[in-house]
C-alpha cells in the first residue's frame, strides 16, 4: 500500500527530472550557437526556480489530497 501512496509522488519527481533536462538541452544549444553565456545562464537558472516552484506546489497538493482522503476516512470510520 505504501508504494501506491508514493505513484504521484514519483510521477512528479519524474517529471521534474524530465523537465530540468530539456531546460539543460535548451541552455546548451544556445551556447553551441553563440548565446552570451551571461543570458543563457540566468534564463536557464530563472527556468530552473519555475521547474523547482510547480514540483514543491505539486508535491503539496498531492499530500493536501491526501490528508483530505485520510480525513474522509475517519469521518466515515466514525459514523
Amino acid at each position: 500500500m505504501a508504494a501506491d501512496d508514493m505513484h504521484e509522488e514519483r510521477l512528479i519527481f519524474a517529471a521534474y527530472d524530465d523537465r530540468v533536462k530539456e531546460l539543460f538541452k535548451v541552455f546548451a544549444e544556445g551556447l553551441a550557437q553563440g548565446e552570451p553565456e551571461r543570458s543563457g545562464q540566468d534564463r536557464f537558472r530563472r527556468a530552473l526556480r519555475f521547474a523547482k516552484r510547480a514540483r514543491n506546489l505539486g508535491l503539496q497538493a498531492v499530500q493536501a489530497e491526501k490528508a483530505a482522503d485520510a480525513s474522509a476516512l475517519v469521518a466515515e470510520a466514525a459514523k
